[in-house]
């Protein structure tokens, strides 16, 4: 579908008028930070993951005091049949909150996103003296809107979950409290301990959501820059200090061929099923193999794709990316997931022009 042409005059008006929606929902509207640069990075997803728990506070908390609410019933004295019907009307309670919070959700996504692949590519074409415009090309906003929407379909599909794991606890709650005779008024404040946060997300559960998003935005559009410069490979450049995971320790120096990432790129804008997702971009994780070492692997839902043994982590330690073996390497390592991040939930790695010295 193409883009559609809007002159000056209107980009000016829908600039002021997302900038207005942006300061009702506190979102991120500080400019000059460098998504490039390990600070500047850092403080935008801070900003959006700021932005995304503020705008979905509100809303989650009414739907947990909806659901209490539902849940306060004299259990003692209901039949089966209405003790389960409690339960789905509490279950209720919560699926109607992402009616109200993927609004506002979009809403911060629709104002991070464009303006983190502009100061990415900014950013990488002032860093490596690129002859490239600036602006973000036709490739760059189909990119922009996948990572958006997908990190939107996650947010959705995990209230889904959310609102499964509330009633299955819930039916505990009050099975646990009828066996052991309590009454109407203590199986309440049971529930409320035990149920009260768990539609509620902490910083943690935004923090990954707003990495994963930024750090996406980031990458695509660094591979937007590199392609349109005529850059033929590509080094994953990992963040080497004491809390880098042995997943990026692993990749970090590896260099790979443009096109690879472009392909990804490509495909990966081309899904909204986040399971589709997953399955062409699983994260890297590491385990213990079934002779006990340590190993780096993928699963698709197929079962694990070992990548590497882990002979010894540089977890811990700063610039020391460990020592691995068995290692895939080549097309087998670029088949097995993209390379290229984030890699794995609060990945920082970020990826450069391979040098060709």
């Amino acid at each position: 579908m193409p883009l559609l042409e809007v002159d000056s005059g209107l980009a000016c008006c829908a600039a002021h008028a997302a900038e207005e929606i942006a300061l009702l929902l506190r979102l991120p509207v500080e400019k000059a930070l460098d998504p490039l640069t390990r600070s500047g990075y850092l403080r935008i997803v801070a900003q959006v993951r700021r932005a995304l728990a503020g705008a979905t506070a509100e809303v989650e908390a009414e739907a947990v005091s909806d659901a209490l609410r539902a849940l306060d019933v004299d259990w003692p004295n209901l039949s089966t049949a209405a003790r389960s019907a409690v339960i789905e009307a509490a279950r209720s309670a919560i699926g109607a909150a992402p009616a109200r919070a993927m609004p506002r959700i979009a809403a911060v996504l629709r104002a991070s996103g464009p303006r983190v692949m502009g100061e990415s590519r900014s950013s990488a074409t002032r860093r490596y003296g690129f002859s490239i415009p600036t602006s973000l090309s036709q490739r760059d906003r189909f990119a922009e809107r996948y990572v958006r929407l997908s990190t939107a379909n996650f947010i959705r599909d995990h209230y889904g979950v959310r609102r499964d794991e509330l009633a299955a606890r819930a039916r505990e709650v009050v099975a646990r409290g009828l066996e052991s005779g309590l009454g109407r008024e203590a199986i309440a404040a049971n529930l409320r301990s035990e149920l009260g946060d768990r539609i509620m997300r902490g910083d943690s559960y935004w923090q990954v959501i707003a990495g994963q998003f930024t750090n996406s935005a980031r990458t695509f559009s660094q591979i937007g820059a590199f392609q349109e410069a005529g850059i033929e490979r590509y080094q994953f450049m990992a963040v080497l200090d004491e809390v880098t995971t042995d997943e990026c320790r692993f990749y970090d120096g590896q260099t790979f061929p443009l096109q690879t990432a472009v392909n990804a790129r490509d495909r990966l804008s081309s899904l909204s099923d986040p399971d589709d997702v997953y399955r062409v971009a699983p994260w890297v994780r590491s385990g213990t193999a079934e002779d006990g070492s340590r190993v780096l692997y993928v699963d698709r839902g197929g079962g694990r794709e070992v990548l590497a043994t882990i002979d010894r982590s540089g977890v811990g330690a700063r610039d020391d990316r460990g020592a691995y073996s068995n290692a895939l390497s080549g097309a087998a390592l670029e088949a097995a997931t993209p390379p290229m991040p984030p890699l794995h939930a609060n990945c920082r790695s970020t990826i450069g022009p391979a040098s060709t010295g």
